[in-house]
């Protein structure tokens, strides 16, 4: 709810919460924001709220399944793990709504021989 102008958002899910993270930080126009990033059990999708705006949440759409959230405060991002066999992780600015994906580093023992080539 907003105090200053009495409305509200509603925040009901259609699934159980797995997880929530919050960040804050500052747009491009240098304005305050603080956003919150929900995990939906069984959904390919995020929600991703304003706290300082009273609109309804965004659904973030995902390549893969995620399996947790958390913020990173030093850059107000958040990040999203994902359920893949060689690393999967997303990185989520939500003032912009960019998503920046690394996957493929959780690569160790696919070789079977463990010492590296000279």
């Amino acid at each position: 709810m907003d105090l200053a102008t009495d409305a509200s958002a509603s925040l009901a899910f259609e699934g159980v919460p797995l997880g929530m993270a919050l960040t804050e930080g500052t747009n491009a126009m240098g304005e305050a924001t603080t956003f919150a990033l929900i995990l939906i059990e069984g959904d390919d999708r995020l929600l991703q709220v304003d706290l300082r705006q009273p609109t309804p949440a965004l659904q973030i759409e995902l390549d893969s399944p995620p399996v947790g959230i958390g913020s990173m405060p030093e850059d107000a991002r958040f990040f999203i793990t994902h359920d893949s066999a060689l690393g999967l992780v997303s990185f989520l600015d939500p003032s912009t709504g960019e998503i920046q994906t690394v996957n493929g580093f959780a690569s160790v023992g696919l070789l079977p021989d463990d010492e590296l080539p000279r």
